[in-house]
Order: C-alpha cells, then structure tokens, then sequence
C-alpha cells in the first residue's frame, strides 16, 4: 500500500466516522479533516473531481464550523403548542370571515357552475380536507 492509498483511506475512514458523530461541532471537525485528507489523496493520485469536490466542501464545512463556534445565527423562536392552536383558531376566524362575505346563490357573477364550486370550496375550508369525491 502506497502513501496515496494510505491517505485516501485515512480520509474514508474520518467520512465513515462523520456518520456516528452525535455533536455538529465534532461532525464538522471530522468532516474538515476528511475534506483535506480527501484533497491531499486527489492532488498525489491525480483525481481532480475529488479534488474539486472537496475544495468546495471544506469551505462550506468551515463557515457551518464558524458559525456554531461564533453563533452568528439568529436563534428560531420555539414553537410550543400554544402557538399551534393559536394558528388553527386564526385560520378558522380566516375561513369564518370568508363564508360572510361570500356572494348570495343569486348573484352569480362569474356564470352557473360558480356557486357550487364555491361551496365545494368553502365546505373543503370548514373541515380542513379536501372532498375528493366530486
């Protein structure tokens, strides 16, 4: 076995290892090295779409690096339950408001087929699936 052969399976071994990691700090750490480990494999066995590859990894793999290093992101607002009945409640106010303003079955503006379509629509509104039927 040569020393290109060693480093490329060096670097499949730290790919394999990404797999198992249970922290993104240690996943990214582990994925540099496999990243450089890759590239010098490439550059010495002259497989340039290795070498590309990972040229174009290892940036990505540092910035998500620095990023959990730095928390330079913006942390998510948790959503709780709360927030989700809050959701529905204003959604079925939405589809309420909606069924009050829609036209009377004599006002027909758009021609005959229009009030059933919608009330097919607003019937799909009130129970929240569609009625495949028709």
């Amino acid at each position: 076995m040569t020393a290109d052969d060693s480093i490329g399976w060096l670097a499949a071994a730290l790919t394999l290892l990404t797999f198992s990691m249970r922290s993104m700090m240690a996943l990214r750490i582990a994925a540099m090295a496999a990243n450089i480990c890759f590239i010098a494999y490439g550059t010495l066995s002259h497989l340039y779409p290795v070498v590309t590859l990972h040229m174009l990894l290892l940036p990505c793999n540092l910035f998500r690096f620095c990023e959990l290093q730095f928390g330079k992101t913006r942390p998510r607002p948790r959503r709780t339950m709360h927030h989700h009945k809050a959701g529905r409640r204003r959604e079925r106010r939405a589809s309420q408001e909606t069924l009050r303003k829609a036209p009377k079955p004599n006002e027909r503006p758009f021609g005959p087929g229009y009030w059933a379509a919608l009330q097919r629509r607003f019937e799909w509104a009130r129970s929240g699936s569609p009625d495949r039927s028709s």
